[in-house]
């Protein structure tokens, strides 16, 4: 899971005199021929934001982009802002994956436009309207526009946890005020090829993104990967919570599988030891251990403001199940009425994993919630009580 860089300077980020007059910063030098032509620029930039003010600021109103009267407003957004038509509406690229500051799609990276050894999150999408770009190599996901768009996947995490240093999935991006979390990625399987930076473990699933700020759905938790001999599966990614008003969490995502455990070198020393009647090594060394990822947990349901219904808490992840040895991975816990993930299978002669924790009861409601205008919210949980619905523990080991 990648650190992104977001906001105005990221989708200006080809005119630094233009991001310096918005964002207040130091402007570079500029003859000025070019500086009169940027200052226009964000004077033009600056009249269309403050013409989409009230809307970027009222998000909890309820009603669609038509009943919002978004087509019209862009009409006239376009109408009066010939001069910076660029900045506002065009979709991210590779080189710059962010879209317009208002409508554009962001961009989605695949394996011909994201360097191998590279995590690239997806650009997200414009503020109004707009798709945001799937991540690869383990990148984050784009965040959809507030009045239309879907979501952007987390990218999963390279095949191996190699050198390059990044194993874990991508955490998927945010819906607008309607729709579905984007999916987090999956973690990356644990290696013993040795090299600097890697691991035997498996990587964690990336974060399932949150659905719309009013209705939808979170997104998936991505899949933990599998240890490697010797090592630990990795933890599912959690699941996104649902819409404030109406919506189901997202699943979790299952631990990944724990590898068999490595013999130790005492313990492979021992038949050669007790033949040469060496006191070292007729002491069998124990193996360790590799153990199953945690299931992820799953995400909460929406709070039933208003006229909405509460939404399902989504289902724990399942615990990996552990190789020889070893632990199998504990169950997510379900949301707010979802139900926890099974447990992990015990390696041979190992302990069972334990179930996931049952999610908590809906009824009754088990919290107050409230949305400001600007689409911030304050949600207040109360004492949770006892779920009814747990999952199950791992099958044993075989003795």
């Amino acid at each position: 899971m990648s650190s992104r860089r977001r906001g105005l300077a990221a989708a200006l980020g080809t005119s630094p005199v233009l991001a310096a007059a918005l964002l207040g910063g130091p402007a570079v030098a500029a003859t000025p021929s070019s500086l009169s032509t940027q200052t226009t620029q964000a004077a033009c930039v600056g009249q269309a934001m403050s013409m989409a003010d009230d809307l970027l600021h009222s998000v909890a109103v309820p009603g669609g982009a038509k009943t919002r009267g978004v087509p019209n407003l862009i009409k006239r957004i376009r109408a009066k802002s010939t001069a910076c038509l660029d900045v506002l509406f065009r979709d991210g690229t590779a080189a710059n994956p962010d879209a317009g500051l208002l409508i554009g799609n962001g961009f989605s990276y695949d394996g011909t436009t994201c360097p191998s050894d590279q995590t690239c999150d997806g650009g997200d999408a414009g503020r109004i309207l707009g798709n945001g770009g799937n991540g690869f190599n383990g990148g984050d996901g784009g965040n959809a526009g507030l009045y239309g768009g879907r979501a952007g996947n987390g990218g999963d995490a390279p095949q191996f946890c190699g050198g390059h240093g990044f194993c874990s999935g991508g955490d998927g991006g945010n819906a607008g005020r309607y729709g579905s979390g984007g999916n987090g990625g999956n973690g990356a399987a644990g290696t013993t090829s040795g090299i600097a930076g890697s691991s035997v473990h498996g990587g964690a699933g990336g974060e399932g993104g949150a659905g719309g700020i009013l209705v939808g759905t979170g997104g998936a938790g991505g899949k933990g990967g599998a240890g490697a001999t010797g090592g630990n599966g990795g933890p599912g990614g959690n699941g996104g919570r649902g819409g404030l008003l109406s919506g189901n969490g997202g699943a979790g995502g299952d631990g990944g599988v724990g590898g068999d455990g490595a013999p130790s070198a005492s313990a492979a020393g021992s038949a050669a030891g007790s033949a040469a009647g060496s006191a070292a090594g007729s002491a069998a060394g124990s193996a360790p251990t590799s153990n199953g990822g945690a299931g992820g947990d799953g995400g909460v349901g929406g709070a039933a403001l208003g006229s909405g219904q509460d939404g399902v808490g989504g289902a724990g992840g399942s615990g990996g199940n552990a190789g020889i040895g070893g632990v199998g991975g504990t169950g997510g816990r379900g949301g707010i009425g979802g139900v926890g993930g099974s447990g992990g299978n015990g390696g041979t002669g190992a302990t069972i994993g334990n179930g996931g924790v049952g999610g908590v009861s809906t009824s009754p409601p088990q919290g107050s919630a409230a949305v400001s205008p600007d689409g911030s919210f304050t949600y207040t949980p109360t004492a949770p009580a006892p779920g009814a619905a747990v999952g199950n523990g791992g099958a044993g080991g075989a003795a």
